[in-house]
């Protein structure tokens, strides 16, 4: 799940939709709540984690999938508990994994249901361009300026759908290499990465987790 402009290449795009625009969306539907490793482990099974050093070949395409907003999460990993038994291998993973994602549909969102992971975390673009970095557990101290962003389907599969998001944001969250909270402001596509995570899973997860 991309955030950016309707510029360039794939990606959820999100992109501001003033009221009685021409574009097309969906009306608001009833999620479906699902788990993301019916295992109840932190990752699901992708191919790429069966080759070892002395596979030849291509390696497997990363098995990403994307949510339109049609499903929303439970996991068992929504307490401060299990956070702080997040192994930095893990972590590793993940950002290996979101990387993969975010360079085969040319995004720079992706949300950890749609790498296999069960530990809410959103995924962004570094500061220096290379690669992605891990924003597990945010918990929002403060937001600003509100607007309503269309928001596309990178697969296609489902119209647009708008949902009220601001730019800016103060976040309190875990850098997946450090068990101790780390606070940042966020803004633009980062900001509204972060709140598309939290529309991602249960409310549940998250008055827990806050």
């Amino acid at each position: 799940m991309g955030v950016g402009s309707t510029a360039g290449g794939g990606g959820l795009l999100a992109v501001l939709f003033a009221a009685g625009s021409w574009f097309r969306s969906e009306e608001p539907i009833e999620p479906t709540v699902e788990v993301v490793t019916e295992s109840g482990g932190v990752f699901t099974t992708w191919e790429l984690d069966k080759r070892t050093l002395w596979d030849d070949g291509n390696e497997p395409e990363p098995e990403c999938n994307f949510n339109n907003g049609s499903v929303i999460y439970k996991t068992d990993f929504c307490s401060h508990f299990s956070l702080s038994r997040l192994a930095s291998s893990s972590a590793a993973k993940a950002v290996d994994r979101a990387g993969r994602c975010a360079a085969a549909f040319e995004t720079e969102c992706i949300l950890s249901p749609e790498i296999g992971m069960s530990i809410p975390a959103a995924f962004v673009p570094r500061g220096d361009g290379v690669g992605m970095r891990m924003i597990a557990a945010p918990r929002i101290l403060a937001s600003q300026d509100e607007r309503n962003l269309k928001i596309e389907d990178i697969t296609g599969r489902a119209l647009p759908r708008v949902v009220a998001m601001n730019s800016t944001l103060h976040v309190e969250f875990l850098t997946g290499n450090s068990r101790v909270p780390t606070t940042e402001q966020f803004n633009g596509s980062d900001a509204y990465c972060v709140q598309l995570l939290r529309l991602s899973f249960v409310p549940e997860c998250w008055e827990d987790l806050d």
